[in-house]
């Protein structure tokens, strides 16, 4: 009796923990529909853009399709002193943006990821080590030496990391007229090397040793956006900036081809439409990666974009 009362209990663990975590997950299964009692999910798609650094598209035209106002005045002069870049784009954006990121060459990774609104549960389709209702997105491959002024409360200070990878921390939140907000964090994930690897316990009572590479939260260049379902957060790097962490973070002068990245995000809410409203894919030819960002291999060639 006590043998089978514990094999219930450990199949009844691996349904909730052990099963998700082992099973691979095909893309198909990833874009299940919400169901009734996902009402608290936010579906979030994100397409990071490449193109050569210092593209002439990328730092000029290109933000005259983008909102800059959709965060206030002293936040705005705030991030493009740390040489980050911030705007909004309305759910139809016109063909040079929809060009760059449904262009696999510019576009070469689009993915999506569910997350809770609110609680305490990631409901990504892949398991993160992140728990909570909130995620990490990696700005691109990390990078032997990070070194930049970071700029906050009228001071500038020095940082110096080793084997850092820049992210930008998400959080979704719900509101009442269908909006989604999100609030997003600049950290970089480093070695943490001359750093002690043990931690004292909340406690005091003892250390642990620290497992996990160390996280540098710069909580103070955080922003929020409200998005209606299919408009884009756009965020990159002001590219007259340099030293700084947002231009760490966007452009890459340290990689075999020198790029610049711009990361676009979008938001959709339980009972809203996969695709939000894109082109489906031209016929003849099936996608390599889960739609709808992966679907426009018939759109023309966008200008400045790697040969």
């Amino acid at each position: 009796m006590c043998r089978v009362l514990v094999l219930a209990l450990t199949a009844g663990l691996l349904g909730c923990t052990g099963e998700r975590a082992a099973r691979p997950v095909s893309w198909m299964e990833r874009l299940r529909p919400f169901q009734a009692d996902d009402k608290d999910v936010v579906q979030i798609e994100v397409a990071l853009v490449e193109v050569p650094a210092g593209d002439r598209f990328l730092n000029g035209a290109l933000w005259q399709f983008v909102d800059e106002q959709v965060v206030p005045l002293e936040k705005k002069a705030q991030l493009e002193e740390n040489g980050f870049r911030v705007g909004q784009v309305g759910a139809k954006p016109p063909q040079e943006l929809l060009e760059l990121i449904t262009q696999k060459r510019t576009c070469p990774a689009p993915r999506r990821f569910e997350l809770h609104a609110g609680r305490g549960t990631c409901a990504d389709s892949v398991p993160s080590p992140d728990s909570g209702s909130s995620r990490p997105l990696e700005l691109g491959p990390p990078r032997a030496k990070t070194s930049f002024q970071l700029h906050q409360d009228e001071q500038s200070s020095a940082v110096e990391l080793e084997q850092a990878a820049c992210l930008l921390r998400i959080v979704p939140s719900l509101s009442e007229d269908g909006r989604t907000k999100l609030t997003c964090t600049p950290q970089l994930r480093h070695s943490g090397k001359g750093l002690m690897p043990w931690r004292p316990l909340a406690d005091r009572s003892g250390w642990a040793l620290q497992l996990q590479q160390p996280t540098e939260t710069y909580a103070a260049l955080g922003w929020e956006v409200s998005l209606a379902p299919g408009e884009f957060l756009v965020v990159g790097a002001r590219f007259d900036r340099p030293a700084t962490l947002g231009h760490e973070a966007f452009v890459r002068i340290d990689e075999p081809a020198p790029v610049q990245r711009l990361l676009f995000l979008r938001t959709a809410r339980p009972g809203a439409s996969l695709d939000l409203g894109l082109p489906s894919a031209a016929s003849g030819g099936a996608p390599s990666r889960p739609p709808p960002l992966a679907l426009q291999a018939s759109w023309s060639s966008v200008r400045g974009a790697c040969p």
